[in-house]
């Protein structure tokens, strides 16, 4: 009986605040940014805004939920205006395919605030070694802001590069939080059998706070989806206005006009009384201050879009690395498949908005003398028709689930060094027969290069050292140590001057394939990493290798040195006798040629191409002539 009595005292209450200010889904056409801040003025950011759209003509439009007061304020300034629907309900009725008022106490597909807690405390205690649930702090109405983290060791601070994704920050937009879980689901179920999934569990601090606004959010989900259709936060302004837009309250340019925010209590896109004024912002700040969180991915909705800063103004500050932020931005719409033209800052691509929570994360600024480390902050307005679309059709769901994990892993790889692109380069023009692959019976020099994915700045790789491991019987690693010079964030690197040697089993088929493994050991920041990469080696086609020691046909050509070791200079001797066309060629032991000496008279004398003296070591030699060619070794004692 009670529960009748609350469900018919809910409907009236819904019903009673359509009946007295119906709000309609409003289409405003506009040809370009400049021309709809110029005519709209200040109304601009009293509107409550859903997405901005463009259409088969070129022509852009926003969507918007208006009152016909705000419809006609909007005509009155020139605006071409189209009525998609009379009453967004409506538009939520339609979607859900019923009008059957029981849907009041659905929430659908998507997560309510009290689904999320049951949620992720049944995966932290499913998977309890690398995960963590716990409260960032409490909202305006003493809800817990909800937080998790993925790591090796979820209870302890590792300095480990960390990547953060959040949604919910406006309580009408669930599609964010629905991706926040999926992710958290899809690395917990995949540690241990992915190894690339493994690996970054290990080496990240992985947070997630998938509701930024629980009190808005709890209102949404408890009194039925978009029928309160609340975007801000619950906080009692001044009766009857009520929320603030926690989107337009963060510190960095906020207030900065009233075209990116609003002043007005009563607006969707009231900032507040001051910066951080609100429970949750200062929660979110408190929260990211004392981590070096490097990504940052902050899910809205609707669109689709892929945006960066600025959106406070388009023109007032340059984008920070913006080379970096592009690529960025590059990649993720390579991986989401959103358009170009809805990729890039906000202010541009969406709409003028201050106070937002990627301007703080991306600029460094000072609060109570602490400042903030630069985080590399996007937001993905998710690719929906409306807020509340995936309410009953789990395919919308399923298909914003594949535009967006490949985005949070690759948020997720690019956050610390992560070395990818692995390329080989068998150089055996020293020691092997010069073919330029590994032979059956061959000895070789082989180096790797590679790219260090991270994209900030702090994530060099430092004190590089590699041990190269062979997976294959029939391929021998003899020289298993080398060293990498540092690689830059975003830069390739290689240890040419640093080389591994190998040797390939006579037995050994030409065109098969052995499989080597490179394990790279670096410092990234304050830590100490480890990261393993595997890459294939196809054996050739040369059925016999040359001996370093011995010509390629002993009985027509042979190369000796008088003095080895040999000091000041080193003198050979060939049978048979030298031709003109002659030429020797000399090797440091990288593998790189330090000088050469052609004709009949076969003497160097310890000094570079440039005639510069070379230092005391070891040095290989390649000769050859008509009769073919012969290699070796020597040691130079300055």
């Amino acid at each position: 009986m009670k529960i009748i009595a609350w469900f018919l005292c809910l409907t009236a209450l819904v019903a009673g605040a359509f009946a007295g200010d119906i709000r309609m889904e409003v289409r405003v056409y506009y040809s370009n940014a400049d021309q709809l801040y110029r005519d709209m003025g200040e109304l601009f950011g009293r509107l409550d805004v859903c997405t901005v759209q463009q259409a088969k003509t070129g022509e852009y439009y926003l969507v918007i939920n208006a009152t016909r007061d705000e419809l006609e304020r909007i005509k009155a300034r020139g605006f071409r205006t189209e009525i998609t629907y009379d009453d967004i309900a409506d538009k939520f009725w339609e979607m859900a395919g019923t009008r059957d008022r029981q849907i009041l106490r659905s929430f659908g597909y998507f997560y309510t605030y009290w689904e999320v807690r049951d949620t992720l405390q049944y995966l932290a205690g499913l998977y309890p070694g690398i995960s963590r649930y716990y409260s960032a702090g409490n909202s305006y109405q003493g809800l817990s802001m909800i937080a998790f983290k993925i790591s090796d060791n979820p209870l302890v601070d590792e300095g480990e590069p960390a990547v953060c994704i959040n949604g919910a920050s406006h309580a009408r937009e669930p599609m964010g939080t629905y991706l926040c879980v999926d992710f958290i689901k899809y690395l917990l179920s995949n540690y241990g059998t992915d190894s690339t999934i493994t690996w970054l569990v290990n080496n990240r601090e992985i947070y997630f706070i998938p509701v930024m606004n629980p009190d808005g959010y709890r209102y949404n989900s408890d009194s039925g989806g978009s029928t309160a259709n609340w975007r801000k936060n619950r906080r009692v302004v001044q009766s009857p206005n009520v929320g603030i837009d926690l989107n337009r309250n963060y510190g960095y340019k906020w207030g900065y006009d009233n075209y990116g925010s609003s002043s007005n209590p009563s607006s969707e896109t009231y900032r507040g009384p001051s910066r951080f004024s609100e429970p949750e912002t200062q929660v979110a700040r408190d929260y990211f201050l004392p981590k070096k969180i490097r990504t940052q991915m902050d899910y809205h909705s609707y669109g689709p879009y892929n945006l960066c800063v600025w959106g406070y103004s388009g023109s007032a500050e340059p984008i920070p690395d913006s080379i970096m932020q592009w690529e960025i931005l590059d990649s993720m719409r390579a991986k989401d498949g959103f358009p170009a033209n809805a990729t890039g800052p906000i202010y541009r691509v969406l709409y003028a908005a201050n106070g937002g929570s990627c301007e703080w994360e991306v600029k460094d600024t000072l609060h109570n003398g602490v400042q903030k480390f630069m985080t590399y902050a996007y937001s993905i307005e998710t690719d929906q028709n409306d807020f509340w679309d995936g309410v009953s059709n789990m395919t919308t769901i399923t298909d914003n689930i594949n535009q967006c994990r490949p985005v949070n892993y690759y948020f997720t790889r690019i956050a610390g060094v992560f070395f990818d692109n692995l390329k080989k380069t068998v150089a055996d023009t020293v020691l092997g027969n010069m073919t330029g692959q590994l032979d059956p019976n061959e000895t070789s020099h082989i180096w790797f290069s590679l790219k260090n994915r991270a994209v900030h700045p702090l994530d060099s790789a430092y004190n590089v050292n590699a041990q190269l491991v062979s997976l294959d019987s029939q391929v021998t690693v003899q020289s298993a140590s080398a060293t990498f010079p540092v690689i830059r964030r975003n830069s390739t690197g290689n240890n040419s001057g640093s080389r591994f040697i190998i040797y390939c089993s006579p037995n050994a088929i030409p065109g098969t394939i052995k499989r080597l493994r490179l394990v790279m050991t670096f410092k990234d920041d304050t830590c100490t990493i480890t990261q393993a990469l595997v890459c294939s080696l196809v054996v050739g086609s040369s059925p016999v290798a040359v001996n370093e020691q011995r010509s390629a046909n002993p009985a027509r050509l042979m190369l000796s040195i008088v003095n080895n070791p040999a000091s000041g200079s080193v003198r050979f001797d060939a049978s048979p006798a030298p031709s003109p066309q002659a030429v020797l060629e000399i090797y440091d032991a990288a593998g790189m040629m330090v000088a050469s000496v052609t004709g009949r008279r076969l003497v160097w004398n310890g000094t570079s191409r440039g005639g510069l003296p070379v230092q005391s070591g070891v040095y290989f030699y390649r000769y050859r002539d008509y009769a073919g060619q012969s290699k070796g070794k020597f040691v130079f004692v300055r």
